[in-house]
């Protein structure tokens, strides 16, 4: 079997684009609402924020914090993604639990996992079974929380009791260090009025204690476009005669082009015949746009003066 080799793939592959390095700048200096279309890039973002707080959840002995980050979310398979970039990209144990037939009859298990994974990936659903033993305990043992397809998962009442634990933790100072990413993208599909999107929006705000947060490309198309600069340049005419200013030159361009479509007669009764004229009645009048277009040439023309 072929092996791409690296010196085949262009750099550019691997460079995160401008919006998502933003975007993970957000999320290590507070709790974020990353609001975000694209799937790859969720799964890029919480690898790469995973990894910059990696430091934390190695051992004391490595000289880490022996934290734990939690990934919790709908989507089995999207989990799954997520837990296998993170195994790639890191060198962190990472667990992924997307079944209940995973966990089914564990109780001190819970203990153990938490004790040899860094990373933990599960549905809502094995969460919730954890917490249902008694034996799945976070007390002040995480540094990043992620939450994907929050929009979905803030119905649960099992999550909105754990995450106002875990607020009651950081105001008390407790789990100073925790860092919260709620993900969410189906709203942006949804044919939402403004208002109702703004609703959704500071609901998933107030419910996780996130900032929202958006990705944009508008900096960097911004920055690469084409920025043209126009210039009307009036030439001597070679019969020697003076030339009018600029400006009376494109009126009288437009005066003259605005004559000719005046004169222009268009029936497509005529045309066709009059077997054809039910036929004809919705067909635009071909001299219109034109018309509308030159007058607006002479409305920008009149601003310019003023």
């Amino acid at each position: 079997m072929n092996r791409i080799q690296l010196d085949n793939v262009h750099s550019t592959i691997f460079t995160p684009q401008e919006y998502q390095v933003e975007l993970i700048d957000s999320c290590l200096k507070g709790n974020t609402v990353a609001v975000l279309a694209s799937r790859s890039t969720r799964t890029f973002l919480v690898t790469m924020v995973t990894r910059e707080l990696s430091y934390q959840t190695r051992s004391k002995e490595d000289g880490g914090l022996d934290k734990r980050t939690l990934i919790i979310g709908k989507s089995g398979p999207k989990l799954v993604a997520a837990g296998e970039a993170i195994q790639q990209n890191t060198n962190l144990a990472v667990a992924t639990y997307t079944s209940l037939e995973q966990v089914k009859g564990w109780t001190d298990k819970w203990e153990k996992v938490f004790l040899d994974s860094q990373v933990i990936v599960m549905t809502s659903d094995v969460l919730e079974t954890g917490f249902e033993t008694n034996y799945l305990n976070f007390e002040d043992n995480l540094n990043l929380l992620v939450i994907t397809d929050a929009h979905l998962l803030l119905a649960s009442q099992v999550l909105s009791e754990f995450l106002l634990d875990l607020e009651i933790m950081v105001l008390s100072r407790v789990a100073k260090s925790c860092r919260i990413i709620a993900m969410t993208s189906p709203v942006l599909k949804q044919s939402l009025s403004p208002s109702l999107l703004d609703s959704l929006l500071n609901y998933l705000s107030h419910k996780t204690g996130c900032k929202i947060n958006t990705s944009s490309e508008i900096v960097t198309i911004l920055r690469y476009i084409n920025k043209p600069q126009e210039r009307l340049i009036m030439c001597a005419s070679p019969y020697g005669s003076p030339r009018p200013d600029p400006e009376t030159e494109v009126r009288n361009l437009i005066a003259h082009a605005m004559g000719f479509l005046e004169d222009h007669r268009y029936d497509p009764v005529e045309v066709y015949g009059p077997e054809y004229a039910e036929f004809c009645v919705g067909v635009p009048d071909p001299i219109r746009e034109p018309k509308q277009i030159l007058k607006e040439f002479l409305t920008i023309l009149d601003n310019l003066e003023n």
